[in-house]
């Protein structure tokens, strides 16, 4: 099995801390690569991105909000 054909049926997730850091790291992975979903705001995240990186290694950024205790 090639390396490259199993790189494609993994990903990394990567929790962040803060939003600006999510949208920094984004940003940066998506250079010459391919992005599937923006770095955005969602119902659960204050900032969630997908995208595929220029060596081909997919990628979810994910900055999680948390319940009010």
């Amino acid at each position: 099995m090639a390396l490259h054909s199993a790189s494609k049926r993994t990903c990394v997730y990567l929790p962040v801390d803060t939003p600006a850091e999510a949208k920094r790291i984004f940003h940066a992975l998506a250079e010459d690569g391919e992005v599937q979903m923006p770095i955005q705001e969602t119902v659960r995240s204050y900032r969630f991105g997908m995208l595929t990186d220029r060596y081909g290694k997919a990628w979810i950024v994910n900055c999680t909000k948390t319940p009010d205790a």
